[in-house]
């Protein structure tokens, strides 16, 4: 995998004269590959600076929130450790955010990724009012332009491409319902924008979400739920996307939300209808692959480590891996493979129900993998390996 030159052809001298800031990364008990990102714990660089030139390697990097950012320009062995050096500099940045009255899209070096909705689409428009729905992404697209995701489908109107839904809940007595919109017993909605990031390693936005209770006598808030989404530079090649999800449910009073025992429901996946059968009993063109090498014959609430759904699309084969992170709640998290249809939800309450309450606010975190191919076990496990457990940079003296 390349690292991109056009992230340091375009470098500006460094910034205030500030004293370097020295790294040491150890690549723990795996193999890194170019191209793993580092993230460090850094100290010392100049109030506003937002990006770096990291030796050696002339390699561009991004500050944000305390951290320096970069991708590995060579491979590091398992156990052993190397030592960079950074300097504040001004960074071309070729990983875009761009909001509109509409949505928030985040794009790679000019090609589109995703796009977060804020206001209804015109697609909403042709069903009825109580299938509209903000506060998704749709699309998700492949490098080579495919889209992942598929929203509004005849089949289940009130799938919405890359979505998070609970199912059966309850709160303050009454069951508001967040999945199946036609019942209009609670709804999500896109509520504000956070901040939006562009850089040379990286785009990101938060935009929280509001979740409403729609069987009291008005709609009443139930949880605010923040979705932080942040796309990586991949490279030159530009093979794969790869984006990280964060979400957070937290109350929105000090009333709490019961999750019930339930077989779906959290975060979730509509592929593209093309992966739909053609006729009742057909085999779907669309498939899945589980880390445990199941198939939705037999991997239907299964606790993977990484789910695939991907099949032909548009003259090629589209692929897209989802990774749940080893810290979310009840991990590995039981996962609804569909018997027919282009969906998956991560689901924690399929054996025993949970709370949402004031103090423990609900939060998971997704990796997913993007590329015009079939998913390829041995490198998922890299990049499993690399979200779950990745290298460990931390500053050290001179």
């Amino acid at each position: 995998m390349k690292i991109p030159v056009f992230l340091i052809c375009f470098l500006i001298p460094a910034l205030a004269l500030a004293d370097p800031v020295h790294i040491e990364l150890d690549a723990g008990k795996f193999d890194r590959p170019a191209g793993t990102i580092i993230t460090a714990v850094v100290t010392g660089f100049p109030g506003g600076a937002t990006g770096a030139v990291i030796e050696p390697g002339q390699i561009g990097g991004q500050i944000a929130g305390g951290k320096l950012f970069w991708r590995l320009n060579a491979d590091l062995k398992a156990g052993e450790k190397r030592r960079f050096t950074a300097q504040a500099a001004k960074v071309s940045g070729s990983m875009g955010c761009a909001e509109s009255d509409a949505a928030i899209e985040l794009n790679h070096a000019g090609k589109p990724v995703l796009r977060f909705i804020k206001k209804p689409t015109a697609e909403a428009k042709n069903h009825e009012p109580a299938f509209t729905r903000t506060g998704y992404i749709h699309p998700l697209l492949t490098p080579a332009g495919r889209e992942i995701t598929g929203d509004y489908p005849a089949d289940h109107v009130h799938q919405h491409a890359l979505f998070f839904a609970w199912t059966k809940t309850k709160f303050e007595g009454r069951k508001p319902e967040f999945w199946n919109q036609k019942l209009q017993a609670g709804q999500v909605r896109y509520a504000k924008t956070n901040h939006a990031i562009s850089g040379p390693v990286f785009a990101e936005f938060s935009a929280t979400n509001l979740c409403e209770d729609l069987t009291a006598d008005e709609p009443k808030p139930v949880v605010s739920e923040t979705w932080q989404v942040r796309v990586w530079q991949t490279g030159e090649d530009n093979d794969s996307f790869l984006v990280d999800l964060e979400l957070t449910q937290a109350c929105a009073s000090d009333s709490p939300l019961e999750i019930e025992k339930y077989h779906y429901g959290g975060m979730a996946i509509r592929g593209n209808s093309a992966w739909m059968p053609g006729k009742k009993g057909e085999k779907p063109p669309g498939s899945f692959l589980t880390s445990e090498d199941k198939s939705r014959e037999n991997g239907n609430h299964s606790r993977p480590e990484w789910v695939s759904l991907h099949g032909p699309l548009e003259g090629g084969h589209a692929s897209v891996t989802i990774f749940p992170h080893p810290e979310n709640f009840r991990h590995p998290q039981w996962v609804r493979l569909h018997p027919s249809k282009p969906y998956f939800v991560f689901s924690p309450m399929v054996e025993e129900p949970f709370e949402i309450t004031p103090e423990t606010p609900y939060r998971v975190a997704f990796r997913y993998l993007v590329e015009d191919r079939k998913p390829d076990p041995e490198k998922l496990e890299v990049v499993r390996r690399n979200f779950a457990d990745p290298p460990v940079a931390r500053q050290v003296a001179e």
